[in-house]
């Protein structure tokens, strides 16, 4: 493993264990392949179930087609904010503010996914 990879999964796993809020780690494409305990209380599944999951798997449809339109074509130095209406596994649907960051590594590209309940 590369010394850049070994580092960046030191930063995500010290982000995830202290984040104070929703934090979700996914793939270039939107696959989950890390989430903080905060995430798994608020919707509701297991880690098993969430990391079968795509991130979009938890928004809405209208906000998918926004999320894909806007981040695909913002600079990687900046972020993409929305606020939209994200599905739990059971119970009420609930609205977030949803801010996305782009990390890049070598070849590899993820997305932090942070969330506030509004």
């Amino acid at each position: 493993m590369s010394n850049s990879k070994q580092k960046l999964l030191i930063y995500f796993e010290y982000l995830l264990k202290y984040a104070n809020e929703i934090t979700i780690i996914a793939d270039s494409d939107f696959y989950i392949t890390e989430a903080n305990e905060l995430t798994l209380k608020a919707y509701g599944f297991t880690r098993d179930e969430l990391l079968k999951k795509s991130f979009y798997d938890l928004i809405s449809r209208e906000s998918k087609v926004e999320i894909d339109t806007r981040f695909r074509n913002i600079n990687p130095k900046d972020s993409l904010s929305i606020v939209t209406k994200t599905r739990k596994k059971n119970g009420p649907d609930f609205i977030a503010e949803i801010n996305i960051k782009l990390i890049r590594n070598e070849e590899e590209v993820y997305y932090i996914i942070t969330l506030l309940s509004r």
